[in-house]
């Protein structure tokens, strides 16, 4: 994963979710081997987003871009969404701002 796309998606998620930090405070970036369908995750006790560290996972630009997105709103207490439009639907889909 390159750097570059953790600031890119850091950079969308302040234009989403707001120039204020989420209650936990800083966000940090960490990777852990997730399992199951899981491509990455908030831990709002450590204020960190996880990605997934497999080396099956294809992450791209868009697809962290997303994770970091959706993992900051549940940060901000955002639950999932039944909406497939929406950052915040649980599963990876096609979000404009991330696919610049």
């Amino acid at each position: 994963m390159n750097i570059l796309w953790i600031v890119f998606g850091f950079s969308v998620a302040l234009s989403t979710w707001g120039q204020a930090p989420p209650p936990c405070g800083a966000v940090s970036v960490g990777f852990e081997n997730l399992h199951g369908q899981l491509a990455g995750y908030a831990d709002p006790s450590r204020c960190k987003i996880v990605f997934d560290k497999h080396p099956w996972t294809p992450w791209t630009k868009a697809r962290t871009c997303k994770v970091i997105v959706h993992e900051k709103g549940h940060l901000y207490g955002r639950q999932h969404s039944k909406n497939p439009g929406s950052i915040m639907y649980p599963r990876l889909h096609y979000w404009r701002p991330c696919e610049r």
